[in-house]
Parts: C-alpha cells; structure tokens; sequence
C-alpha cells in the first residue's frame, strides 16, 4: 500500500508564515537594540525617565500587539485559505513546542501571579513591574521562540542578521567611548552619567561599571560566536572588532566578567583546533587542544593587568591625576560583601511563606536585603538586587519561580551537550560555540543578575542562543 502523500501549502501560506517570520525578526532586533541603548540614555538607568525611550517602548508594545492579531488572523484563514494547515501544525508542534519553552511559560505566568498576590500588599506593583513583564514575555516568546520558527537551519540567518545590527551600534559607540578615554575628555551621556576613569582606576562608559562589563562582555561572546559559526572573511573582521571590546571589557575591572572569560576564552580555543583537527589522532588532538586552552587561559589572566599598564602608558593618567598604580586590578575571588548578600536573599526567601511562596516586589528588595543583613551581621546596606540571578528569581517569584528557573536550565543541559560533543559540527558549524556562550553567561550572572527582569542585552543573547540550541537539538540528522 502507497504512503499516503502530504498536501503542500499554498504559495500564499508560505509568503504568509514567512512575512510572519520577518516581522518576528525586526521585533527581535528592536528588542535587543532598545536593551542595549537604554543603559546610556536613560537618566538613572530608568526607561521611565527618558521620553525618546518611552515612545521607542510603546511603539514596539504596539508593534508586539499587531504581530499577535496578524499571527491571530492566520489561525483563522487556515480554515478556509490554508487546507493544509493540520499537516504543517503537526510539523510545526514538533519544532516549535519544547519543553524548554513550557518551562519558560509557565515561568512567565507564574511571575504574573506572583504580581497579582503582591499587589494586594504593594498597590502598584504591576506599574512598576511592566518592563519587566513585558521584556520577560519577549524573551520567551520572540528571541527564544525565533530560531524555533524558523527551524535550526535556518535559524544561523536570522540570527546573524540580528547581531550584526547589534554589534555596529556597540563598536561605534565603544570606539568612541575608548577614544574620549584615552584623551582624558569626560563627555555626559544623556543618562546624567559619564564616560571616563573613576578614581578606582575602572572605565565607566556612561553607566555602572558592572552594566558597563556585561555589555562589552556580550559584544566579546558574539565576536566569538561569529569568528566559530562563518569563513574567513566574517572571522577577520570580527577578530579586530573583539580587540576594543575585550580590551573595554577588562579596564571596567569586573571580576565577574574576568571569570567569565577566563572559562569562555580557553574553551573555546579548544573546541576551536578539536574540530580543525580532525584527521589528527586523538590522543595528539587532546594534546593540542590542552596545551593551547591552557596557553591561552594564562594570556587570559596576565592581560588583565597588562591591559592596565599599557593604558597608563598611553594616557599617562597615573601622572595626571596621581593615581597609584601599584594595585590597579582587583584581587580575583568572592568578595565577603556578595557572600552577606547572597546570605541575606536565602535568609529572606525563608523568612516567611508568603515571600517563600510568591516573593516580594521588586522595588522593596533592596531594603528587604538591608534589613536582612542587619539581622544577620549586625549592620547592612541597601543593595538593588541578590548579585545572583538564581536568588534574584527566588526573591522575586519565590522558591516556586526559582525552581522552575532551575529546572530550565537543568533541562538545557542536554541539548547543549549534544550541540557541543561534536554530533552537529557537520550540519551546523561551530555549533560549538552555543553552549560555551550560554554557561559563560550563566557564570557572569552568578555574579550579576542580568538574564531577567532586568531589559539588558545579556539576557536577549541567552534567550536568543538558547532558543537556537533547543532548535538544534530537535534535528535528527537524518
């Protein structure tokens, strides 16, 4: 008996799924441009305060909401325009639907009743908790549902699209940032903050040093991304557009960015020579790959403070502002003050079960984190957030919404290890790469709670890679 044979769309259905597909892509680049440029106009790092960024964030609301009704109208055409519609839901249910994505959901719609339960203490909590919603909601279902809808082969297209965009918007501003440095001129963004050296010899480029080094952080892992995933023409021009990046990176003098990439940089000249390898034998391929991640693990370390002494040697600011050089670069290690801190987030999720349960509104948790160090030590300071994004999701959903956080990305796991063994490296080069950026990521944000609630690029890169990872790992490869 013949199989029966599938019918094909409609060549209007796949100029529609496609011009869908499109417009998800430019809410995804305006999403991950708005991330990234609000940190430098928005006065007090508050979109609320800058009124160019509040029409960009409400034009791209109302953007978000006519891509639902298009996407709506669709469903409703497939009963009459589209008639093979049951046959490319049932391909699309097994691509796009993933576990990953329900825990995501369920963790989105977990902090929407978490809201509601605090808005019964704290009035306007969905007032000052929109963005958050809102940029938690994209990134669930635009970035991290993007490579989904477009399937894992075609996913590296959009993808690129996006972050070059991206990555020509930070070099020219990070250029320019290093060159008013290196002249000593102090500009004032538009946020009221400066771009310049503070007198703990850190760069600030117009924001808090910390923000400054997850932005230039994750410009570094999507130089690395694309000198993995493209020939030779892209990987050169990407090598020299790391250099001010990196460089950026290290004088903010983050510790937890340093670390970051002290396990991203080595990794991934390893990955980089075990696929470049292949013909070699696999005792001498282990022996290269080594010997050069562990080279390249003690560059990583010295160039920390070489960068350092050769910015003084340029600018000569040591002599100009009588600046002691002798202990520029922080000492490398876990800060007793980030242990109080993460100490007082655990104490206070336990505290009591309505915090345990549904956590606390954010614009109490720095004085929650105080009064909790108080407590505990004796004396305290109000701090923003937990320095962690796993305590940061506990303080805010509660131990339920950490739990469901913890549970993605133990989920990722596989995935990313079947992305990273060398399985797809034929179908998807430098597919490698994925899971080391994901888990430096994740390391930075042990440090500094960036992923969520929190409208940063950092956070639009992990949904965006992750979502592509999932994507990945749903190919058979048959």
């Amino acid at each position: 008996m013949s199989k029966k044979k599938l019918p094909t769309a409609t060549p209007f259905q796949r100029f529609y799924e496609r011009g869908l597909l499109i417009l998800l892509m430019v809410l995804a680049i305006s999403h991950c441009l708005i991330s990234f440029v609000r940190h430098f106009f928005a006065p007090q790092n508050m979109i609320i305060n800058s009124d160019v960024l509040m029409i960009w964030i409400r034009i791209e609301k109302w953007y978000a909401l006519a891509l639902i009704l298009i996407a709506f109208i669709y469903l409703i055409l497939s009963g009459t325009k589209f008639k093979p519609t049951w046959y490319r839901y049932q391909a699309w249910r097994k691509t796009v639907i993933s576990i990953e994505g329900i825990l995501l959901v369920c963790l989105f719609l977990y902090y929407i009743f978490c809201c509601y339960i605090q808005s019964r203490s704290y009035n306007n909590i969905f007032l000052a908790a929109d963005y958050y919603l809102y940029d938690l909601a994209l990134m669930v279902l635009c970035l991290f549902l993007l490579p989904l809808a477009v399937g894992a082969e075609k996913a590296k297209r959009y993808i690129d699209i996006i972050l070059h965009i991206v990555m020509a918007v930070s070099t020219v501003y990070i250029v320019w940032a290093l060159w008013n440095v290196m002249h000593l001129n102090f500009v004032t963004l538009p946020n009221g903050l400066q771009i310049g050296m503070t007198e703990e010899y850190r760069l600030d480029l117009g924001v808090n040093s910390n923000i400054g080094a997850a932005i230039c952080f994750s410009m570094v892992l999507i130089c690395l991304y694309m000198i993995a995933t493209h020939r030779w023409p892209i990987k050169l021009i990407y090598s020299i557009v790391l250099v001010p990046h990196l460089f950026a990176t290290y004088l903010t003098n983050s510790r937890g960015c340093f670390i970051a990439l002290l396990f991203a940089l080595p990794l991934f000249v390893f990955m980089l020579l075990w696929t470049s390898l292949h013909q070699r034998g696999l005792l001498l391929r282990i022996l290269i790959c080594g010997i050069s991640a562990a080279i390249t693990a003690v560059c990583v370390w010295l160039l920390r403070k070489g960068i350092f002494s050769l910015f003084e040697s340029i600018t000569h600011i040591a002599e100009q502002r009588g600046l002691d050089m002798t202990n520029l670069v922080r000492e490398v290690g876990v800060e007793k003050g980030r242990v109080k801190i993460w100490r007082s987030s655990l104490g206070l999720m336990v505290s009591k079960s309505g915090i345990f349960f549904c956590g606390i509104p954010a614009p109490l948790i720095p004085n929650s984190i105080c009064e909790k160090m108080t407590e505990i030590y004796g004396d305290g300071s109000a701090f923003a957030h937990a320095h962690n994004i796993i305590l940061q999701t506990g303080l805010i959903e509660g131990v339920p919404g950490m739990l469901l956080f913890l549970a993605f990305l133990i989920k990722l796991l596989f995935p990313c290890i079947k992305t990273g063994i060398g399985t797809y490296q034929q179908k998807y080069p430098g597919a490698y790469i994925l899971p080391i950026i994901i888990l430096a990521i994740l390391i930075e944000n042990m440090f500094e709670p960036f992923i969520m609630y929190y409208l940063s690029i950092n956070g639009c890169l992990f949904f965006l890679f992750s979502g592509y990872i999932v994507a990945i790992g749903k190919d058979r490869l048959a």
